[in-house]
């Protein structure tokens, strides 16, 4: 579980996105059969961005950003 701040380029000046992070992991099976799953959750946000196009300056937008990983490792 965390937070994040992330300054991105951006014209005129740098913008600001924040995220929440949640994950977790378990494994299952014994010694050599043993799997290994993770997941991990991200929700970014930004207010009022402008990004790097410089000939659309005045552009802003809002940002909502969704990102789910998994993994699973298995030892042999």
């Amino acid at each position: 579980m965390g937070a994040a701040w992330e300054q991105r380029p951006a014209l005129p000046s740098a913008d600001d996105y924040y995220s929440l992070n949640l994950g977790s992991g378990f494994s299952w099976g014994k010694d050599a059969e043993k799997l290994i799953f993770d997941f991990v959750y991200i929700y970014t946000f930004a207010k009022d961005v402008a990004g790097i196009a410089p000939e659309q300056t005045e552009l802003r937008s809002d940002v909502s950003e969704h990102q789910a990983f998994v993994s699973v490792i298995r030892h042999f």
